[in-house]
């Protein structure tokens, strides 16, 4: 539970491994359970736009923006690096 945690003033980024194949209609929403809990207490970064990711639907994405970072190592591997990099490269400008 994310309740006796003090975000305030605090930048957080959220990210998620899973498997957009197997998964669907539900890819990486184990991000948007965790934005729900503290969306409301901290400032969110790391969103995303969902292009480029082969999925059905997940609650992790709102106006076409993922919460945060989702990998999916199963069947996208070839893009983690290319994904962790950029978004890293985002984060570094909110950061540092």
């Amino acid at each position: 539970s994310f309740t006796r945690l003090d975000l305030s003033d605090r930048k957080v980024a959220i990210f998620a491994l899973g498997d957009s194949a197997s998964y669907s209609t539900s890819f990486a929403e184990s991000m948007k359970v965790v934005y729900d809990e503290i969306a409301d207490k901290t400032t969110i970064v790391g969103q995303i736009a969902d292009e480029g990711y082969t999925y059905d639907d997940s609650m992790a994405v709102i106006d076409g923006m993922w919460v945060g970072l989702p990998i999916d190592e199963d069947n996208e591997y070839d893009m983690t690096d290319q994904r962790l990099t950029s978004w890293v490269e985002e984060l570094k400008k909110i950061f540092v």
